[in-house]
């Protein structure tokens, strides 16, 4: 932390979000559904390129609660072939194969991050002045040594 971007392995979470992620539901689970659904739509006389990208953000709290949302990202890039049913019989049959890459991003912004678990949004209008001032780096008078300036980093792998 302290301003500059870590990594998932880094600080011991690559294993937690990979596990997530290929969970039903989850990133790469759904990025698979993403990918068969792209493949379904293409049924067609077609052997070629087949590729997909692919972005959307997951809660990854489980794994620890200052990862949050975080974003999956990625690209499909590989080869599909696929024979359509003789007419007027729907769908057909394909197969692809491929490789995805997939990057995990996230920004925590300490201590934001930390209003927002008390009080689920760094912007709600429920947070006293006096924290979000102390978040800002603002010194409070009457409150010595309440500074509790953060420097927001990166959090990222692949």
């Amino acid at each position: 932390g302290g301003g500059q971007a870590v990594s998932l392995s880094h600080i011991g979470y690559l294993d937690g979000v990979q596990s997530l992620a290929r969970a039903p539901g989850g990133g790469v689970y759904n990025f698979g559904d993403q990918i068969a659904g792209k493949a379904d739509d293409l049924i067609k006389p077609y052997n070629g390129e087949f590729h997909e990208s692919f972005t959307k953000s997951y809660n990854f709290g489980s794994v620890s609660w200052p990862l949050g949302n975080g974003t999956l990202a990625g690209y499909y890039i590989g080869n599909m072939t696929s024979t359509p049913n003789p007419s007027p019989e729907p769908g057909g049959t394909y197969d692809y194969n491929g490789v995805a890459s997939i990057a995990y991003s996230d920004m925590f912004t300490d201590p934001y991050d930390i209003i927002q678990l008390l009080y689920e949004s760094s912007t709600s209008e429920d947070v006293p002045p006096f924290l979000l001032a102390a978040a800002n780096g603002i010194w409070i008078p009457g409150m010595p040594g309440f500074y509790i300036q953060g420097t927001p980093y990166a959090i990222i792998d692949s």
